[in-house]
């Protein structure tokens, strides 16, 4: 709703207000979601507010101007600035973290285009050198034709005049070639590569794709009148296994027929959610509030009769506070969530009947990096040693590498590891890791042998922690892993479109995966076929088929869709993780694949081969094993190796393509959230550094999209070229054209959550196809494989009170890493014996911030300065076109009182 008349200035001017919310049917007077825009004359905000049900403030993030109205400060609701400068034609050129750490842009020199060619990251510390992040080359017609980066060189070659590669040379010199229709369709027919050729078959009329065949088999598709996915078969090793779908007219999924069989029937509500899914023998109700949020889901074994009922509650934010699990024969377990007023997660405590069995809580610094975890109870997770952890610290540098970490066990022992890595060749591959014990006055070094590590020429890591060897294929693919003696642990198999078909373990026979999106959705091993039961990215149970005893699976879930315990008929089995998704078990190992994040966990190597097999996650190592070729100039962010920029508690990575999505915003209405998945990771040089820390993920999401869609855009569009996955390539070209669209849609007029669900609308329309195959089995235009029709909404946070940040406690060891402080405060009580020396000095303090609140009030936001001591302008004066402008000061400094 907008209010032409909605604030005054301290002039007397009046300036408009856009207001947004949610409410029921019933209970019209309350306001769920409120969100309250500031507007200046311009139609961009001054402020963006949130409120409770009471109308109370609950915090309040502002932006400031230049004369070109471009935004060029931004103060998060703990008083957090992030500043950004701009060249003539309006690209961004300087982010300045909170921190004062800062992301340097450059240009290619004969465009005025958002065609970025450098990203250069420079420490707060004047001491450290600074590090190139990237460099890109581009010909006249704007084409990339080399990227470099860590090192590594990759070039692509075209045909004439055409815009799509023809030819692209990896560092290793494999190169691969594209053959193209281009009457038909801009993707191509066939890829050549050392590892063998790929054909793709379109149709004729709708392009539609019809048919993919590589070495490992050939997989086909067949659709309905309405252009909607009707098969999807897959030929291997002579046997046929083919996935059928029933879809409704306006293609909600009505029934899944899996390759062994078994049926999945959907049945939808009058409001088109889906009231229940049928698989099998097992059974799952969803029941919603009048918001349609999911408030209850009732899973059960109709074999055995063993049900789990998971309630959830919100708050007026859509925020998850509270999770309780009921299940068959056993007391009701919870998990009560608390929040931090810049939507950061505060602490997550599981309870049984009264009894704490794990309390967690984090700390972050002022760029929303986790630098602490610390957990109590009964239920301590564990590492690789058996030791039971009580908090883990970590400390990042400027490109968010781990390069220490401090771990204290419930002994009182404490673990140091510290990371060292390839500068100045490339910053982000990790080296060696070192290690001591301490317990007591005693320091036992290397207690743990050092472990180094090596890579190949593309970058990808040739041994892990455990000694085993890992080998790849030249398109960065993982095809085997062999243990220190020589001996195959796993293998791997990939179809044309590079997603993972097979693994075959040791000497086992081999295990067929078939996908429904990046979720896992069965196996098949010899006779065993195991099927898993899902409410979109939620896993709710597994069964083998065939079986005459019950061996279903109900799966107990926590907000962030991580397996946290399995129940069989009567048996309880639990899991705890780490910071970073280690798994350890208390009462006997799970028996399901799904553990962190509902991703599928290697069980021998303990690895996630995350996007369909596309790279893996280490969670010992807290980093991806191969870097990713969306870096540093796309969806991958600034490190090609890091996960989720150093959060892994607000952020996940389904794809193994992006920094990560807000896990939280499950509830979002659209089959794919712009701003919050894609919009919002792939800022890439844009925002994954300058901003990530700076402001809330939520608020970030919103703010960032309408500053940074044109260069993410331009950078999609860019790295769509260089994939070697045809449909990936044509999901992130067509993606960066959305964002492009999307970004005269959001500007700045609409900065609450529903103008963020509004553009992502609009978008949507304009490339409606692109979206649906987000949630595809396999990514084509034109399917619609949604989340079933369950209406999801986008949550907003409450503020909640804030721990006070832990003291930096890892000394400077080496120059040559580029460390940071990120911030110093008081330590947490856990620690507060540490004794350290040598610490690096802070960086200068911005004046008048106040971190330690967790609300900035509207007397704090009075108060604020600029650098040369002059009060903030809250609005932005329109005199008259250019000389407006020119009475300003330059182009990227802020507008302020005189």
């Amino acid at each position: 709703m907008m209010n032409p008349f909605g604030w005054r200035t301290g002039d007397g001017h009046y300036m408009p207000t856009q207001s947004s919310w949610q409410q029921a049917r019933n209970d019209p007077d309350k306001h769920y979601g409120r969100v309250e825009s500031k507007l200046n004359l311009l139609g961009k905000p001054d402020a963006v507010e949130r409120f409770d049900l009471d109308r109370q403030s609950m915090g309040k993030q502002l932006y400031r101007y230049d004369g070109l109205g471009r935004m060029v400060e931004e103060v998060s609701v703990l008083g957090h600035i992030g500043s950004y400068r701009y060249d003539t034609f309006d690209r961004m050129v300087e982010s300045t973290l909170p921190n004062h750490d800062k992301v340097l842009r450059s240009y290619a020199a004969h465009s005025i285009a958002e065609l970025a060619s450098g990203v250069t990251v420079q420490s707060a510390y004047a001491r450290l050198a600074a590090v190139i992040a990237g460099e890109q080359s581009f010909d006249g017609l704007g084409r990339l034709i080399q990227l470099r980066t860590g090192g590594r060189i990759e070039n692509y070659r075209y045909n004439s005049s055409h815009l799509r590669i023809s030819e692209r040379i990896t560092p290793s010199n494999a190169s691969i070639h594209y053959t193209y229709d281009l009457g038909l369709t801009e993707e191509p027919i066939r890829t050549q590569s050392p590892d063998g050729d790929v054909s793709f078959e379109y149709d004729e009329k709708s392009a539609r794709m019809l048919k993919s065949v590589n070495r490992e088999g050939e997989r086909s598709y067949t659709y309905d009148a309405a252009g909607h996915l009707q098969q999807n078969i897959w030929k291997a090793r002579g046997q046929t296994w083919a996935t059928r779908y029933t879809n409704s007219l306006l293609g909600r999924q009505l029934q899944r027929t899996d390759a062994s069989g078994i049926r999945t029937v959907y049945s939808h509500d009058n409001f088109g959610r889906v009231s229940s899914v049928i698989q099998g023998q097992l059974q799952a109700a969803f029941r919603y509030d009048s918001l349609s949020r999911t408030t209850g889901t009732r899973t059960t074994d109709m074999m055995s009769g063993a049900y789990l009922d998971t309630v959830v509650e919100y708050d007026e934010h859509s925020r998850e506070t509270l999770r309780t699990l009921n299940m068959s024969g056993r007391p009701a377990r919870t998990v009560r969530q608390v929040w931090r007023a810049d939507d950061q997660l505060l602490s997550r405590h599981l309870q049984e009947a009264g009894k704490s069995l794990l309390l967690e809580e984090f700390t972050y610094d002022n760029r929303g990096r986790l630098m602490q975890f610390s957990c109590s109870g009964a239920t301590l997770p564990r590492n690789r040693q058996g030791r039971k952890i009580i908090s883990q610290l970590f400390r990042f540098d400027t490109l968010d590498n781990i390069v220490a970490s401090i771990t204290h066990f419930i002994d009182n022992s404490k673990e140091r590891a510290d990371y060292q890595y390839n500068a100045p060749v490339d910053a982000c591959q990790l080296m060696q890791i070192s290690y001591s014990l301490t317990e007591g006055i005693h320091t036992i070094r290397d207690y743990i042998p050092k472990i180094s590590f090596v890579y190949d020429d593309d970058g990808n890591m040739l041994n892990d922690e455990q000694g085993q060897q890992l080998i790849y294929d030249s398109q960065n693919r993982l095809m085997s892993v062999r243990n220190s003696s020589g001996l195959s642990v796993n293998r791997y198999d990939y179809d044309g479109h590079n997603h993972l078909t097979t693994v075959t373990q040791g000497s086992d026979a081999a295990t067929l995966r078939f996908y429904e999106g990046d979720r896992l959705s069965n196996t098949v091993q010899g006779q065993a076929r195991t099927h898993y039961l899902s409410d979109g990215d939620t896993p709710l149970g597994q069964q083998q088929v065939g079986n005459t005893a019950s061996t279903a699976l109900l799966l107990m879930t926590n907000a962030s869709n991580s397996v946290i315990g399995e129940i069989q008929q009567s048996e309880l089995r639990t899991a705890v993780y780490k910071a970073y998704g280690e798994r350890s078990s208390n009462d006997g190992e799970l028996q399901s694949l799904l553990a962190f994040n509902g991703e599928v966990r290697d069980p021998s190597c303990g690895w996630y081969l995350l996007g369909k097999g596309y790279r893996a996650y280490n969670p010992e190592l807290m980093r991806f094993h191969s870097p990713d070729s969306m870096s540093p100039f796309g969806a991958g962010g600034l490190n090609p190796y890091g996960y989720c920029i150093g959060n892994p508690i607000a952020f996940q990575d389904p794809t193994g393509h992006s920094v990560g999505q807000l896990y939280y915003n499950k509830h979002e209405t659209d089959g794919l959230a712009i701003a919050l998945t894609w919009g919002f990771a792939a800022m890439g040089i844009a925002f994954s550094v300058a901003s990530f820390g700076a402001l809330s993920p939520v608020m970030m999401a919103v703010v960032g999209v309408g500053i940074a869609t044109e260069i993410a855009s331009a950078s999609m569009i860019t790295v769509s070229l260089a994939t070697s996955d045809p449909e990936k390539a044509d999901k992130m070209s067509k993606y960066g054209v959305v964002l492009s669209m999307a970004n005269g849609v959001l500007g700045f007029a609409g900065m609450s959550k529903w103008g963020m669900k509004v553009a992502s609308r609009k978008a949507s329309i304009a490339y409606k196809n692109v979206f649906e195959i987000e949630n595809m089995p396999y990514d084509f235009k034109g399917l619609k494989m949604g989340k079933n029709g369950v209406v999801r909404h986008n949550p907003l946070y409450k503020n909640s009170s804030t721990r006070e940040h832990v003291n930096s406690l890892f000394p400077v060891t080496d120059a040559n890493n580029t460390l940071n402080r990120a911030t110093q405060t008081t330590p947490h009580a856990s620690i507060t014996q540490e004794i350290v020396s040598n610490v690096a000095p802070q960086p200068p303090k911005t004046p008048a911030t106040s971190p330690a609140s967790t609300q900035t009030t509207e007397s704090i936001q009075q108060a604020q300065t600029s650098p040369n001591n002059k009060e903030f302008k809250h609005h932005v004066e329109i005199r008259s076109g250019m000389n407006y402008a020119a009475s300003h000061p330059l182009p990227g400094q802020s507008t302020y009182k005189r």
